[in-house]
C-alpha cells in the first residue's frame, strides 16, 4: 500500500453530493469544499431530481442545496430530498433566510441552512458540524433582518444581549443541540435548573418550542463556526 493510500484508508473523507444549477456559483463550493482534507464534493447536480435519480454513487453523507429564498419552503423536491435519503443530512445555502423560513426548515427535518455569504473557511466548518450531526442555521451576519418578522427579531436580539453569561451560556448550549442533561453536566447546575431557566427564557420571548432557541441564539451570534470546531472537536477526543 502506498503512502497515499495509508492515509486515505486512515482518514476518510465525508462524501457531499452539491445541487446548483449556477455553474459560478456551483464552481466556487467546488473548490472551497474540496480544499477541506476531510470533505469531499463526490458529484455535483444541477437540481435535485437528478441528483435523486442518479444510480453512480450510493447515498452521501451529505446533500448541500443551494437554493434561491423563494424556494426555501416552496420546493417540495426538497422534501423528496429528505425522504428520499434518510441517512443524508439535508442542507441548504441561502441568501436571506427569514426567521420563519428557518423554523420550518428545521421542522422538515433539514440539518441546517448557511448564509450564501459566510466565508470560504466558514462554509467547510458548517458543513462539518452539520455531518458530525449538529444544528446548523446560519443567517448573515450584517444587513437588517428582512420579512414581517424583522421587528421580533431586533427585540430577541436586544433580549439575549442583555442576559447575562449563565443564560447565555445556557442558550449556546441549546444551540448546539445538547439536551438539558448534557447542559447541566457542562455548567455545573442541576437538570431542572436549566430547565426552570429554559421555560422562563421562552416565555419572555413569547415562544413554545426549543427549535425556536436555536434559531433565536445562532442567529443573535451565540453560535460560531469556532463554537462548533471546539465543540465538535471535544466531543471527537471524547471531552465533554
Amino acid at each position: 500500500m502506498s503512502s497515499d493510500d495509508s492515509r486515505n484508508s486512515c482518514h476518510l473523507r465525508a462524501r457531499i453530493h452539491l445541487v446548483d444549477s449556477d455553474e459560478f456559483s456551483r464552481t466556487a463550493i467546488l473548490s472551497q469544499l474540496n480544499a477541506a482534507s476531510d470533505l469531499k464534493v463526490e458529484a455535483s447536480f444541477v437540481n435535485i431530481d437528478t441528483a435523486l435519480s442518479q444510480k453512480d454513487f450510493p447515498a452521501p453523507d451529505m446533500v448541500l442545496i443551494n437554493t434561491a429564498d423563494a424556494e426555501l419552503l416552496e420546493n417540495q423536491s426538497i422534501g423528496q430530498a429528505i425522504n428520499h435519503l434518510p441517512q443524508s443530512k439535508i442542507a441548504l445555502l441561502a441568501a436571506n433566510p427569514s426567521m420563519q423560513s428557518l423554523d420550518d426548515a428545521y421542522e422538515m427535518g433539514i440539518a441546517g441552512v448557511i448564509s450564501k455569504r459566510v466565508g470560504t473557511a466558514q462554509l467547510a466548518h458548517y458543513v462539518r458540524a452539520m455531518i458530525q450531526g449538529y444544528w446548523v442555521f446560519i443567517r448573515p451576519e450584517s444587513g437588517a433582518p428582512k420579512g414581517r418578522c424583522s421587528g421580533l427579531e431586533s427585540r430577541y436580539k436586544k433580549y439575549i444581549r442583555a442576559l447575562d453569561p449563565l443564560k447565555q451560556q445556557l442558550l449556546r448550549c441549546v444551540a448546539l443541540g445538547m439536551t438539558n442533561s448534557q447542559i447541566a453536566e457542562k455548567v455545573f447546575i442541576s437538570e431542572g435548573a436549566v430547565k426552570r431557566y429554559l421555560t422562563d427564557m421562552c416565555l419572555d420571548l413569547g415562544i413554545s418550542k426549543r427549535v425556536q432557541l436555536t434559531l433565536i441564539a445562532s442567529d443573535a451570534g451565540l453560535v460560531t463556526a469556532a463554537d462548533l470546531i471546539a465543540d465538535s472537536s471535544a466531543n471527537r477526543d471524547g471531552v465533554g
